[in-house]
């Protein structure tokens, strides 16, 4: 799939300070765009697929009652461990030391903490008011590890457009949200909560997308769990997941039916310094429906929780300061010294700055 940058660290961006418009005018822009508009659809069934060159199933997975009954049990099963089985793994895994874990080990650990740190009468008494044990230092250089520049799942820019799918006609739709992103919960900081897919396309198991690891999130369906195509960074082959639309521990609670169907909820803060964007929520545990924090890129909008039901695409950029930026850029078939000039220039051009689109 053809892949780029955010507008930002484009050379188009300039033709739209000079008052053009470059998605419109240009026919690299227009291209992408409408290719990636053309497949959304034919993902949905609305037309037929177009010849294409790209790897990946060509049809999002039906979303069966059985379906949605396997993608919530594996989801419950991960939230809701055996006490002694959780306390058992959370011990073999710190016995091993921080330095010594994989990053997806390091957030298991972090999960299996944080389930730990609950009340006594688990997430249902996090709505009564009661509070979460506080983080000792093991569980504090754990949270700073997994937020920092180096984890996979830190914070990245990236632009959300909302809806049930792109606009009809020819017009390239601005994203509604613009800027640094994280997940609005404490348990998953830079990382999405899915279902991945077995080669039938039926539920396999509960996983965390770290933001490192993905471009571009094209979703449909109904709230609960949602098809959705990932392109990932790094020139892997896209596929197939379902996005929960629900953090687990909401299933725990009585009524969860009706709990699940509500916006997301930050409950019991965690005392401990996160960086921006986390400072609005990911302090908390999140119930009901699975959300991110968006810090804007203009200061009147500020911080704001976008519901990912709501949201059709995701795109995320690449950032001067990304550790990995030569192998994203590599991955969408990009230049890195060209593009990190380009990226440089924009930014020293930034001011004040402008609603800009983008060709993912």
């Amino acid at each position: 799939a053809p892949a780029s940058v955010a507008m930002w660290s484009s050379p188009e961006s300039s033709a739209l300070r000079a008052g053009r418009d470059p998605l419109q005018k240009s026919g690299y822009g227009a291209r992408v765009f409408e290719a990636w508009r053309r497949r959304w659809r034919a993902w949905r069934g609305e037309n037929p697929p177009k010849e294409r060159s790209d790897p990946g199933p060509e049809r999002a997975p039906q979303i069966t009652v059985e379906t949605l009954r396997r993608a919530r049990a594996l989801q419950r099963a991960y939230w809701t461990p055996d006490a002694t089985a959780a306390a058992q793994e959370a011990e073999e895994l710190d016995a091993l030391g921080l330095e010594a874990l994989s990053w997806r080990e390091l957030l298991r650990l972090h999960h299996l903490w944080t389930l730990r740190a609950l009340p006594e009468g688990g997430v249902a008494a996090l709505l009564e008011g009661a509070p979460m044990a506080p983080p000792d230092a093991k569980a504090r250089a754990l949270l700073d590890a997994l937020a920092s520049a180096a984890s996979p799942y830190r914070p990245r820019h990236g632009f959300m457009w909302l809806g049930e799918g792109p606009p009809e006609g020819e017009d390239i739709p601005y994203s509604d949200h613009q800027g640094r992103l994280a997940n609005a919960a404490l348990t998953h900081l830079g990382a999405l909560e899915v279902v991945t897919l077995d080669a039938q396309l039926e539920p396999l198991a509960v996983d965390f997308l770290p933001f490192d690891e993905i471009m571009t999130l094209a979703c449909t369906g109904a709230p609960g769990f949602r098809s959705a195509r990932l392109l990932p960074e790094y020139g892997a082959p896209e596929r197939f997941v379902l996005i929960a639309g629900v953090y687990g521990s909401t299933w725990t609670l009585p009524q969860a039916e009706s709990q699940a169907s509500t916006s997301a909820r930050m409950h019991a803060p965690w005392p401990h310094a996160l960086p921006s964007p986390w400072k609005g929520g990911a302090h908390r545990i999140g119930l009901g429906m699975q959300a991110w924090a968006r810090q804007s890129d203009y200061v009147e909008e500020g911080l704001a929780l976008v519901t990912l039901a709501d949201a059709y695409q995701i795109s995320l950029a690449i950032e001067q300061d990304d550790p990995r930026f030569v192998d994203k850029c590599r991955g969408r078939g990009l230049d890195p010294e060209a593009t990190r000039a380009d990226a440089q220039a924009e930014a020293s051009r930034r001011k004040p700055k402008l609603r800009l689109r983008t060709l993912d």
